[in-house]
Parts: structure tokens; C-alpha cells; sequence
């Protein structure tokens, strides 16, 4: 028990520097690489961290698949399209006010 216990305490710094370390060099990557595209895909990520240790039960369209996320309409409804169209009129107009 006490060497188990020595083991313990010499190997857990040890591990989780090295998880620290992993961590924030995972980090950097993604980091780099969103400074240079802005978005991201998951054949990037793929990429970058390499494939999952694990099979992946579904994919992201199984997931979303019957929720209408891809059907779904997105515009605006007729009452609201226009809803800043007087506030950048105001914006672009020149100040009537005399200097």
C-alpha cells in the first residue's frame, strides 16, 4: 500500500503536466488554424486532433435529421423586412442643422 501510494504521488504531477501540456498544444492548433479560416469544419478538426478513439454513434445529420433545420425558412417575415431601413436612411443623410 505505501508503494502505491509513492507511485501515486511521483506520477500525478507527472500526468497532469503532461495533460496541461496536451491540452493547451490542442488548443494552439485549433487557435492557429480559426485565425486562418474564421470557421472551422469537421474534416478539419478532423484533421487537426485526428479521428475520434471511439465510433461515432451518429453524425450531425443523423441528429438534426426530422427537425426541419434544413427546410426551415430563415427570412424575415413581410412586417419586419424593412425594420432598419429608416434607421440607415437617418444614418447616410447629411445633418440639416446649419455649423
Amino acid at each position: 500500500m505505501a508503494a502505491q501510494c509513492l507511485l501515486c504521488s511521483i506520477s500525478r504531477p507527472l500526468l497532469s503536466t503532461s495533460c496541461l501540456y496536451v491540452v493547451s498544444f490542442c488548443l494552439r492548433q485549433v487557435a492557429e488554424q480559426l485565425l486562418k479560416k474564421e470557421v472551422l469544419s469537421r474534416d478539419d478538426m478532423i484533421e487537426l486532433l485526428g479521428p475520434r478513439p471511439f465510433k461515432e454513434k451518429s453524425t450531425y445529420e443523423q441528429f438534426v435529421e426530422g427537425t426541419g433545420s434544413f427546410e426551415e425558412n430563415t427570412e424575415l417575415p413581410e412586417g419586419l423586412k424593412d425594420w432598419n431601413k429608416k434607421q440607415n436612411e437617418s444614418v447616410n443623410k447629411p445633418d440639416a442643422t446649419p455649423s
